[in-house]
Formats: C-alpha cells, sequence, structure tokens
C-alpha cells in the first residue's frame, strides 16, 4: 500500500483545509478532526438531494461507511455485489455515496463549479483522513516511513511540519498550510 504523499495531493489538500479554516474562523485556535470530518461530510452532502422522500436523513456514518467501501474497492479489484447502504454515483465521478442520495444536476452549471469542487475535495478528505491523521500523530514513524529516497519531498514536508506544528499548539490545519507555504524548501 502507498503511503499518503502531502506533495502529491496539495492540489485539493491545500484548498479544503483552506476553506475550512475560513469556515471555523472564529475557532481556529483548536481545530480537530472530528471538526474537519463534519465539515467534509456537509459540503459533500450538499451536492446531493434525496433520491425519495421516505428516506431519513442521511448521518455522518453513513458517508464514512460509503468512503471506507471505496478505499476497499481500491485494493479489492473484484467487485463483489453487497447490499449496503451505498451505491455508486454516475454524477459524482462514480464515487460510493449512500443510497438515499442522487447527485444534484445543477451543480454541473458553471456557476456551483466551486461548490462541486470543494465537495471533491471534501470526499477526499475523508477518503484519506485516517491516514493523514496517523501520519500527523505518529512522529516516531517519520524514519521507518521514509526510509527510500521515493519519499524524499515528502520527507522534508514532514520535517518542517514537524518543527512548525509545536508553534500552533496542536492545530494541524494551520500548520499543514504553513508547511505548504514553504514551497522553497522542500
Amino acid at each position: 500500500m502507498d503511503e499518503f504523499s502531502f506533495v502529491k495531493n496539495e492540489e485539493w489538500l491545500k484548498p479544503f483545509l483552506t476553506k475550512l479554516k475560513e469556515y471555523y474562523s472564529d475557532n481556529t485556535d483548536r481545530l480537530t478532526t472530528q471538526e474537519a470530518t463534519d465539515f467534509a461530510i456537509s459540503n459533500v452532502n450538499s451536492v446531493f438531494r434525496k433520491r425519495c422522500c421516505l428516506f431519513h436523513l442521511t448521518v455522518a456514518s453513513q458517508w464514512k461507511e460509503c468512503v471506507s467501501k471505496e478505499y476497499q474497492s481500491k485494493y479489492d479489484k473484484t467487485e463483489k455485489f453487497d447490499n449496503g447502504n451505498y451505491r455508486r454515483s454516475k454524477g459524482f465521478g462514480n464515487r460510493y455515496v449512500p443510497n438515499m442520495k442522487k447527485f444534484n444536476p445543477k451543480f454541473y452549471e458553471e456557476k456551483y463549479k466551486d461548490v462541486l469542487l470543494l465537495a471533491e475535495y471534501s470526499y477526499n478528505y475523508l477518503y484519506f483522513s485516517i491516514e493523514i491523521e496517523t501520519i500527523l500523530t505518529t512522529p516516531l514513524s517519520d524514519y521507518t516511513r521514509f526510509n527510500r529516497y521515493v519519499n524524499k519531498p515528502d520527507k522534508m514536508f514532514l520535517l518542517n511540519f514537524r518543527f512548525i506544528h509545536p508553534q500552533y499548539n496542536a492545530n494541524y490545519i494551520d500548520a499543514v498550510l504553513t508547511t505548504y507555504n514553504l514551497k522553497n524548501v522542500y
């Protein structure tokens, strides 16, 4: 399994974290991973509508189940039929979504481009959130994680992050964004 790359995923992670920080602008001191997850689920949910009025509201656990299924399907190429609470959404890039949700086609319009993009970035965050949290909270594993030359840009990114992070008192979002702004260093 490939390790999550902050450098390769900067294209979507940096804008997502920037929007997250803007959303919680009054409380950026101690943003938690749960708040980031809630924000991501809210964004993804916003581009969908209910398929039927008889279905209840989508709960966070259903989105997490869908993302988990997406993660599993990456490594298990035998697409077995499973009557879980999810389905593939053709409108949302053939990703797994809760059964009761249908992509709202109005988000294909140019004026909703930013909303759709944030929803896609949010889905990516949900997909990689466990890996991101693991990497950011386990500094002692950096040696084994980056013992190959292939990961040198990510090693430099995380070295900079580890140096910057204590200045933000456990706020990993500001620390990651500051590290991204040090492009010339890694």
